[in-house]
């Protein structure tokens, strides 16, 4: 999430060295976002995601393996599952306890997070990189969900999000406003994001 202390990652030497490889995949998460801003992900996403490499050779959701030893990995029937709504809120609210094990559990291992023009590759990245600074924002502001629509086809959905936060971080004041794409896929172990794109601007008259 964007959070002002975090520097620039447009200075990542990671970011350049592994682009050429992971083309295919971040077009696949970028034709996902762009069709669920647009609100047409129920029509499309179903044929975007036959195309991606994930999808190859599979006849079922594939397992995520999970982030924390002993978390659950088991088929769950739809019924019982969690929501995409609600593995958003989960995800928030891990972040928002500082509990990072919790957070990366509903992350695909192979998700890909764009914020300020940077990006982190996977959920190994995200945990190494900028897992610790945003548990440390979110622990010292508070966040507040202001609208949501959501929607998806299948075993795909996104969830779009805006906030609004607010508080004292450090010797800063914090007043800001937050636009939020995730994109999820069922698993066997239930919804997993697999896209997130973050972005914020410091509310006017602040």
């Amino acid at each position: 999430m964007t959070c002002p202390h975090v520097r620039s990652r447009r200075q990542d030497p990671l970011l350049f060295r592994r682009h050429d490889s992971l083309l295919p995949r971040c077009r696949f998460l970028l034709a996902l976002a762009t069709a669920a801003t647009l609100g047409a992900v129920a029509a499309v996403a179903p044929a975007v995601y036959a195309l991606s490499p994930a999808a190859a050779g599979r006849g079922a959701a594939t397992a995520v393996a999970p982030a924390v030893e002993g978390a659950p990995a088991a088929s769950l029937p739809h019924a019982q599952e969690e929501s995409p709504e609600q593995i958003v809120d989960a995800f928030h609210a891990a972040i928002a306890r500082g509990d990072g094990d919790a957070a990366l559990a509903l992350l695909d291992p192979q998700v890909v997070i764009f914020e300020s023009g940077g990006a982190e590759m996977s959920r190994q990245e995200y945990a190494s990189h900028h897992l610790g600074g945003d548990m440390r924002f979110s622990q010292a502001v508070e966040r507040k969900l202001v609208a949501r629509d959501s929607g998806g086809s299948g075993d795909v959905a996104w969830v779009l999000s805006r906030s609004e936060t607010h508080g004292t971080f450090g010797e800063r004041e914090i007043h800001a406003r937050g636009t939020e794409t995730m994109i999820l896929r069922r698993t066997d172990a239930g919804w997993r994001i697999v896209h997130i794109h973050w972005s914020s601007g410091r509310m006017p008259n602040r």
